[in-house]
């Protein structure tokens, strides 16, 4: 059979093994020559890759095709070499994807719940972040965004919320590895954005509420170097910042007693998570004999990860990150944008009603430095409102004053960043450098998806 095999063309060959799974794309590589140098084409992984995929990919994206092409698109500037070893990771990781998110159930198992008191934190979970676990996170934080495999699963978005609490902590974050932390934090954030949408996670939600408004409050950290200030330092550490804030606000607006169930949050399907324009955060290309590739390799997930565990994708990650805001900032005056702030930090707190047509118009030509903008019409519980301020693209910060039309109700000064979400961060009385009242969220109209 196989001598007959081997009389085929290879573009035939080549069909066959873009039907199979990774491992049995690999394990007809092995049988002789011949079918190594054609299943080691671009072709063979890219379908391989594609048609393991599975989850809500964002509508931006109609089908698998649009997809490949994305990505190809994204890697034609790279060396052959280096587009096939990219398009043997993606199909790796999407051929082992349900094992890998189980496995990543367990791994994640410890910070199903995590103690309020930072000494009991450190005590009892490990402090330091091991390569599997940078890979693991890098991995998570791709699927996130092409398929959203944190939406379906449960027991991944509520240990999250324990993961994010963890880091938060002085003796871990110092132990994190300095270079790549801010990026892991927005990473993990990320993921966790996106879980708490799709699902009500309970899990230790009140430690994480309390540690992500400290970042709004450098008095909150004393005499020691907060991470706060180290986040601000950087684009992807402000982000994490901003995705912790939309972490905890689902959370805080489902346990009003009024309204738990909220219908006018954004669906993750329809956040523009993908762009034509845009970026994707694709694994990085470490050499096979890396220290991280080798560490992966002996770790409890073994050889099948050995192939995803190359995904840290650091540079291509924030990449992605800083394409999608500049989208979003570019089209910040398209369509209606709605809002909501949060008055408490914990359950059975009064949520106020939402901010809804807000139409951000441009006050003055965009420049490169700052954005000017401003909002009439709009309106909330108290009545119709206007927005004026300001977002600067390099950093995208965004400072915002609220005041009511015909009211004596004092200005809100809204200050966030904006994010792949939309725009998240606090508000405070009377202008940006107020104290920090509650969190504040706005998001696009058309993300929303109505939902029975």
């Amino acid at each position: 059979m196989a001598d007959y095999m081997t009389r085929l063309p290879s573009e035939v060959i080549q069909q066959v093994a873009s039907l199979c799974s990774f491992r049995d794309v690999l394990a007809i590589g092995w049988t002789c020559r011949q079918f190594r140098r054609a299943c080691e084409d671009a072709f063979v992984l890219q379908w391989c890759f594609l048609n393991q995929i599975y989850g809500p990919t964002p509508k931006q994206v109609r089908n698998n095709d649009e997809l490949r092409k994305l990505i190809a698109s994204k890697l034609a500037s790279r060396p052959p070499e280096v587009t096939t070893a990219i398009w043997a990771r993606l199909a790796a990781a999407s051929s082992g994807l349900p094992q890998f998110l189980d496995d990543l159930e367990d791994l994640l198992v410890p910070y199903e719940s995590v103690p309020w008191d930072d000494v009991r934190i450190s005590n009892n979970l490990p402090t330091q972040l091991t390569p599997a676990g940078r890979n693991t996170i890098g991995m998570l934080s791709t699927w996130t965004v092409l398929c959203s495999p944190t939406v379906n699963n449960f027991p991944i978005a509520a240990s999250l919320s324990g993961l994010a609490a963890h880091m938060l902590t002085h003796d871990v974050w110092d132990a994190w590895d300095r270079p790549s932390r801010a990026t892991l934090a927005s990473q993990i954030s990320f993921c966790l954005a996106m879980g708490v949408l799709g699902h009500p996670v309970l899990n230790n939600m009140p430690i994480l509420v309390r540690r992500a408004m400290d970042l709004y409050s450098p008095e909150a950290w004393g005499d020691r170097p907060s991470i706060q200030s180290e986040l601000n330092l950087s684009f992807q550490g402000r982000q994490a910042v901003a995705l912790l804030t939309l972490c905890c606000l689902p959370w805080i607006l489902r346990s009003d007693p009024g309204l738990s169930i909220r219908n006018d949050l954004p669906h993750p399907a329809d956040l523009p998570l993908l762009q034509p324009s845009g970026d994707i955060p694709l694994p990085d290309n470490l050499p096979e004999g890396s220290t991280d590739a080798n560490t992966l390799a002996k770790s409890k997930f073994g050889c099948r990860t050995s192939h995803m565990g190359m995904f840290m994708c650091a540079p291509s990650w924030v990449n992605w990150l800083r394409s999608n805001v500049d989208g979003l900032i570019e089209d910040i005056t398209d369509g209606e944008w709605m809002a909501y702030v949060s008055t408490s930090q914990g359950r059975n707190g009064e949520v106020p009603p939402p901010s809804r047509g807000i139409q951000f118009t441009r006050k003055s030509p965009k420049d490169k430095s700052l954005v000017l903008l401003e909002a009439h019409g709009a309106v909330d519980g108290r009545g119709e409102f206007l927005l004026d301020g300001h977002v600067e693209p390099l950093t995208g910060r965004v400072e915002l004053l609220k005041r009511w039309t015909g009211s004596a109700w004092p200005p809100h000064a809204f200050v966030g960043t904006v994010t792949p979400l939309g725009i998240a961060g606090y508000w405070s009385y009377g202008s940006a450098q107020g104290v920090p009242r509650g969190f504040m969220w706005m998001y696009k109209k058309e993300w929303v998806r109505e939902r029975s």
